[in-house]
C-alpha cells in the first residue's frame, strides 16, 4: 500500500492552475456564472461581503449583484479597513489636490552668508558660531 496525500491537503486543480506566485491568493480565485447561480444565499452573501458589496435582498437580487461584480477583486477585511482609514485621512485635502514627488537638487545649496553680529536663535549669546 503506497501512502497518498489526503484530499484536504491538495488543492483542486481548477484553483491551483489559476494561482500565480506573484499574486495574492484571494485575488486569484475567480467565480464563473454557473458557480454563482449554484450558490446558496449564505455563500452569495459571503462572496458579496468579500467584495464589499451589500448583502441585503433575496437570492435573485444577491445573484445578480454578485454577477455584476464578478471581476472585482476580493478584498480582505484588513485591506478594507486600511482603505477606509486612508479615505478618512484624505478628507482633509481638497478633492482636486494632487501629489507631487519631491526631487533633490542636482547641486548643493550653499549656506547663506550672515553678518558676524547676527546669531542663530538657538545659539547662546556667549558662544559664537564657527
Amino acid at each position: 500500500m503506497t501512502p497518498s496525500t489526503p484530499p484536504e491537503q491538495s488543492a483542486p486543480p481548477a484553483i491551483a492552475s489559476t494561482v500565480d506566485a506573484n499574486q495574492p491568493i484571494a485575488a486569484a480565485v475567480s467565480l464563473t456564472e454557473v458557480e454563482v447561480r449554484a450558490m446558496n444565499v449564505n455563500q452569495l452573501k459571503e462572496q458579496l461581503k468579500k467584495r464589499s458589496k451589500s448583502t441585503n435582498g433575496k437570492k435573485s437580487v444577491l445573484t445578480e449583484r454578485l454577477l455584476a461584480c464578478l471581476n472585482a477583486p476580493v478584498v480582505s477585511q484588513e485591506e478594507a479597513r486600511k482603505g477606509e482609514k486612508l479615505a478618512k485621512d484624505l478628507q482633509a485635502f481638497h478633492p482636486n489636490a494632487a501629489w507631487r514627488e519631491l526631487v533633490p537638487n542636482a547641486h548643493a545649496v550653499p549656506e547663506p552668508l550672515r553678518p558676524a553680529h547676527l546669531r542663530g536663535p538657538t545659539v547662546p549669546e556667549n558662544e559664537q558660531e564657527p
